[in-house]
């Protein structure tokens, strides 16, 4: 694993007032130095989707995996039972949750199987959901 290293940063935020209260506009990452804090918010946002897609894929190469040795996918509409079925040999370290806390879906029969992260806004059905269908990524609302 790695090390945790604990440390006290101080920091600091300029607020901006809109119509619907106070927002932090900037933060200050060291000395005199500000950012724009939706750069800051947009690149973790990025990130965040980019490691949940990445859980995605771990869950679809296992289940790949599974359906050479089984014949079939995963018959299952939980993560967790489709976790239990894969876990340890075909996904290692199964996550049943996305970066933003919500538990993924799945929805699997013996032919087809959709994995559904519901992505930063945390709703189902929305265009910001991640979807892998069968292997292939898909983009989320169709």
């Amino acid at each position: 694993g790695g090390v945790i290293v604990e440390a006290q940063i101080e920091t600091a935020f300029r607020l901006t007032k809109g119509k619907d209260g106070w927002r932090i506009a900037e933060a200050r990452l060291g000395a005199g130095q500000w950012e724009d804090f939706e750069l800051i918010e947009e690149a973790l946002r990025r990130e965040k989707v980019r490691r949940t897609n990445d859980l995605l894929r771990q869950i679809a190469d296992g289940l790949g995996a599974y359906k050479s040795d089984r014949g079939q996918f995963v018959e299952s509409g939980r993560i967790a039972e489709l976790l239990d079925f894969l876990s340890p040999r075909y996904v290692k370290s199964p996550q049943r949750v996305d970066l933003w806390g919500k538990e993924l879906e799945y929805q699997g029969s013996a032919t087809t199987y959709r994995l559904i992260s519901y992505g930063p806004d945390r709703k189902s059905g929305t265009k910001d959901d991640l979807i892998i269908e069968n292997g292939a990524l898909k983009s989320g609302a169709n």
